[in-house]
């Protein structure tokens, strides 16, 4: 069941009076073009940055709490480029869920009318007070996604492969660099999951 309202980022400017069905996709086996809204703000707020250009690699929600993680790429690069950060909140009735998803789609337009904006920042260290977890890689993209760690079948949880990344090297959780809300929670699940111990845990 969804929430009476649902959220949606826009890390550029808006353009038009509406925000738009643009993303084409497969959702619950209909294939389609989606506008798509989050079910939580921390959710909303994992689409920040770009997923399209090399920005940005995956994301997912921390159980048991309303935050998210997200993985980031371009080190310094991309924590520093400008961005206008904006997130708005919306009537959920005409969307439909997506099972474990923590989001929902629609195939028509919300007018800009009909939203309120609640969450608006330029800062980075914003987003994570507001609850969103930022591991940010030191390889580009491609080297990390092709890497054969990454893969689903070498880890038993996303828990693992977090840990993992941190422990060797690879990226660093921000939140824990810049002192910022980082989640005991998700902490906690790492610790258990990895060959990582309080004493190691830190950058």
């Amino acid at each position: 069941m969804l929430p009476s309202r649902i959220y949606h980022c826009l890390y550029k400017e808006p353009e038009g009076d509406a925000l738009k069905p643009t993303c084409i996709r497969e959702v619950n086996g209909k294939e389609d073009t989606y506008l798509f809204a989050a079910t939580v703000l921390t959710k909303a707020l994992a689409f920040s940055f770009s997923y399209h250009n090399g920005e940005a690699v995956c994301n997912g929600g921390i159980e048991g709490t309303p935050d998210e993680w997200m993985i980031l790429c371009g080190g310094q690069e991309t924590i520093k480029k400008p961005r206008h950060i904006r997130v708005y909140d919306f009537p959920s009735d005409g969307f439909e869920e997506i099972k474990d998803a923590r989001q929902c789609v629609s195939r028509n337009s919300v007018p800009f009318s009909r939203t309120r904006l609640i969450f608006e920042t330029r800062d980075i260290d914003d987003i994570m007070r507001a609850g969103l977890q930022i591991f940010v890689l030191k390889d580009e993209i491609h080297t990390f996604c092709h890497e054969q760690f990454y893969t689903e079948t070498d880890f038993m949880n996303t828990e693992q492969m977090l840990g993992h990344i941190w422990q060797t090297g690879r990226a660093q959780l921000l939140n824990n660099a810049r002192n910022i809300n980082a989640s005991p929670v998700l902490l906690d699940k790492m610790i258990k999951h990895t060959m990582i111990t309080p004493d190691n845990f830190t950058l």
